[in-house]
């Protein structure tokens, strides 16, 4: 047997060798600068090229691949920005693997890392930083973070452990879900996390209406539910342009709107009266509170609208084959994506992966628990 033949059977414990161990470093709180989640890169590089050349990619995959990383690379120089390159890198390596099983190892890893490192802070035996945020009208609250950089942080991370729990165990995620909502309620008043709050109410609308819908098998409006949250990443995208456009207006609804996403519309327009949105990418661009003007910023119009594009087709496959609850996990992660900047980090967003189907020639992605 060729040696390539046989590393073949061994493409899923290669990618996630290179996948989980970086998950499990940022569900636990580190990100780029500490060096566990830095070895744990340099680790699994060698495993996502084993992975990587143990499959065929066609002709025309190839040419998609290489164009889409030059792109990414011209970004990088411009302003050092690597979270692109990670999920590219990602999503390269993913093609023919069972999405659904790397989700539910994700799930599991970030549920375990999680709910020790906060029971270890909460018992004072890790340190718990208190940080002092201005939230609701300006008021400063003491909050404490419980291991992480920030309360939305910890919160993002609840908010995708929900997420990863819908997608994986479907109708049974029915049953516990008033707990769920409980718990959830819970961590909002204690990390006063708004923007977090808000997107957990838009997955429990979402899932509330697809649930309704199916269950009175009203196809016709499952079906214009389904379009909606396909359309809502290019949506988002123009939404958060224009509200930054009407930033500079001065008109008093902005304002008022500008106040409750806590001065981000003024900082996004800041930056982009400064830096300047160019086609590939603006040199020193900065990370704002908001994905979709930081992509403009960081990797330029080409970019953004490829991502956007990629996210989008993605969704629109998972409608076809009626993957309700994984479209409305990427919809969320969209909304998010309005307010916060993770999204875009496969190690923070595991959905990213489906991302693959749209770069990938194949409609045979497996999507079994």
């Amino acid at each position: 047997m060729p040696v390539r033949t046989y590393l073949k059977t061994f493409r899923e414990p290669f990618y996630l060798l290179f996948f989980i161990p970086q998950f499990a470093c940022v569900s636990w709180g580190w990100g780029s600068a500490d060096w566990p989640y830095r070895a744990a890169f340099a680790a699994g590089i060698p495993f996502l090229l084993l992975c990587m050349a143990c499959e065929e990619y066609s002709l025309r995959e190839a040419v998609k691949m290489a164009a889409f990383a030059v792109l990414i690379a011209w970004a990088y120089m411009q302003n050092r920005n690597r979270s692109l390159i990670l999920a590219c890198m990602a999503v390269y390596g993913v093609k023919g693997l069972d999405l659904k099983r790397i989700l539910r190892w994700a799930f599991w890893v970030m549920l375990i890392c999680m709910s020790l490192k906060v029971a270890l802070c909460a018992a004072g035996i890790l340190p718990n930083k208190v940080l002092e945020l201005p939230k609701e009208n300006g008021v400063m609250y003491m909050i404490p973070c419980y291991g992480y950089d920030t309360p939305n942080n910890l919160f993002f991370h609840l908010v995708t452990v929900v997420l990863m729990a819908m997608a994986l165990y479907g109708d049974a995620f029915r049953w516990p879900a008033l707990l769920v909502v409980l718990l959830m309620y819970g961590a909002y008043r204690v990390l006063i996390s708004r923007t977090g709050w808000l997107c957990f109410l838009a997955l429990a609308a979402l899932y509330l209406s697809a649930s309704y819908l199916h269950s009175k098998k009203k196809e016709g409006m499952l079906s214009v539910l389904r379009i909606l949250m396909v359309l809502s990443p290019a949506f988002l995208f123009l939404l958060n342009l224009f509200l930054i456009y009407l930033q500079r207006t001065g008109m008093r609804a902005i304002v008022v709107v500008n106040g409750l996403l806590n001065g981000r519309l003024f900082f996004a327009n800041e930056a982009f009266e400064n830096i300047g949105i160019s086609l590939l990418g603006s040199k020193n661009a900065v990370q704002l509170d908001m994905l979709y003007a930081t992509m403009l910023l960081n990797y330029g119009v080409l970019l953004s609208i490829i991502c956007i594009g990629a996210y989008s087709v993605a969704m629109w496959k998972l409608r076809k084959k009626k993957e309700d609850l994984l479209l409305i996990a990427m919809t969320v992660m969209a909304i998010y994506s309005f307010m916060e900047v993770n999204a875009i980090n496969p190690m923070w967003n595991p959905f990213l992966l489906y991302v693959s189907v749209t770069l990938f020639e194949t409609d045979d992605f497996t999507l079994k628990c």
